[in-house]
């Protein structure tokens, strides 16, 4: 991630996130509310604390994959 959001930029995070998570966390960076998605049918979470400044641990306890 690039931007002047972002409290420590070039920092490598090696906490679990997931594609899915993105929607969440990019509706939260622009100032959206997630409760505007309907979060029963969202599986990601927002991560945008995590990734912009660097605090907290991973939302994520699970790593969702599918196998066909």
């Amino acid at each position: 991630m690039h931007g002047s959001m972002l409290s420590s930029p070039g920092r490598v995070s090696r906490a679990l996130v997931h594609g899915a998570d993105w929607l969440p966390t990019l509706v939260t960076a622009a100032g959206g509310e997630i409760r505007e998605i309907v979060e029963e049918d969202m599986d990601g979470v927002d991560q945008w604390q995590l990734l912009a400044r660097g605090s907290g641990e991973s939302k994520s306890r699970m790593l969702r994959y599918n196998i066909e």
